[in-house]
Parts: C-alpha cells; sequence; structure tokens
C-alpha cells in the first residue's frame, strides 16, 4: 500500500469524523466550520485516491502528474498542521481545573513533519525513474 493511499484513508476517516460530529448538537457555527472540515478532508482523501490511481499507471505523464497532485496536497495538509501549531491553545482537548488543555504546538509540527516525510518515497520512486529513462535514451555511440 502506498504512501498516499494510507494519507487518503487517513483524510477519509477523519473527513467522515467530521460529518458525523457536525450533526451532534451544539453551536450552529461550530457545526458549520466542522462540516467545512470535513468537506475539506473529503475532497483531500478523493485527491489522494487520483493520486493514486495515477501513480499506479505505466504510463510517464501520468505517474507526474500523480506525483504532483500528492506532492500539493501534502504541502497543503502540512500548512494546516503548522498554522494550527503557530497558536497556542487552537485545539482544546479538555479542561482541568477550569484551565484549558490544549495541545502543545511541537505535536502539530511532528504530524507535519510525518505527512511530508510520507511524501519522499514518492519523490524518490519519480527521480529514480527519470534517471532510468535518461539513462536509456543517452547512449555513447550518440555523441559525436
Amino acid at each position: 500500500m502506498s504512501t498516499a493511499a494510507v494519507k487518503g484513508i487517513v483524510c477519509g476517516t477523519l473527513g467522515a469524523w467530521f460529518m458525523w460530529t457536525s450533526t451532534l448538537p451544539g453551536d450552529a457555527l461550530v457545526g458549520m466550520m466542522v462540516l467545512f472540515f470535513g468537506l475539506l478532508s473529503l475532497a483531500g482523501s478523493v485527491g489522494y485516491f487520483l493520486a493514486v490511481f495515477l501513480l499506479a499507471l505505466q504510463w510517464y505523464q501520468g505517474r507526474l502528474i500523480g506525483g504532483l497532485i500528492d506532492a500539493a496536497l501534502t504541502a497543503g495538509v502540512a500548512w494546516v498542521l503548522v498554522s494550527i501549531g503557530l497558536y497556542p491553545g487552537a485545539v482544546v482537548v479538555g479542561y482541568t481545573n477550569g484551565r484549558p488543555d490544549d495541545v502543545p504546538g511541537l505535536v502539530w509540527f511532528a504530524l507535519a513533519s510525518l505527512w511530508v516525510a510520507g511524501t519522499v518515497p514518492i519523490l524518490t520512486l519519480f527521480v529514480l525513474f527519470v534517471m532510468s529513462r535518461l539513462r536509456s535514451s543517452w547512449s555513447p555511440s550518440k555523441v559525436s
């Protein structure tokens, strides 16, 4: 299973959880924002699965487009995770003695690093594929 497929499953699961959470009773503005994040997560999941399909093709241009889709989605997700980590107290997981227990920024930066690290095998595969194509198209007899 490729890393893009794992990212697609994670985005789809997170999107489904957000969609379910938006149906719970609560503030209407919070429900609307959770619904918005759920839709974005599901759209990201569709994009990652499109990238998986294109990366599985033997067609060189399809692999290139699939790798670019994966890299663009990964950059977007990492940007969101780092943006959340820059604001302490953005995500509150509970309260202790009346004070909010928030997720530290370092956790969000670590998640963004792990998310970006999943793209490295795809980039390595792409570079190796390009190098093999260049090596097969170049031969010493063509040099004059």
